[in-house]
């Protein structure tokens, strides 16, 4: 078996293993917020103050392997953009990065961040 083939295979395993990260992550998400009535509230640090949004759903992304997308409904006064501080499934404070589509009654956030191992 030559180099290159051994080293696209390994490559495939490890980017199996980080997609496996995230969609553990979204799992475990959905399990949390989507079994709660009524609305499930989602919260994160943005600029050191606490935000509270209602959790919509959770997704991976193409690449890299372990990044997800949480999307978020926001009352129309919440506007976040750049970076925050979210909670992962084990409870370890993570970067993610916030971006806020402005709607004409609320908004909506969307925060992209990569799984990491615990």
């Amino acid at each position: 078996m030559n180099t290159e083939k051994l080293r696209a295979e390994k490559l495939a395993e490890i980017e199996e293993k980080d997609r496996q990260l995230a969609i553990d992550e979204i799992m475990a998400l959905k399990e949390r917020h989507l079994k709660i009535k009524p609305p499930p509230i989602y919260n994160f640090e943005h600029d050191g103050k606490l935000v509270k949004a209602v959790f919509v759903t959770a997704g991976v992304e193409e690449k890299p392997p372990n990044f997800y997308r949480i999307e978020l409904l926001a009352p129309k006064e919440t506007v976040v953009n750049g970076k925050c501080m979210i909670t992962d499934r084990h409870g370890k404070q993570q970067s993610a990065t916030a971006t806020t589509i402005e709607g004409p009654v609320e908004n909506r956030i969307i925060l992209e961040t990569l799984a990491v191992k615990p």
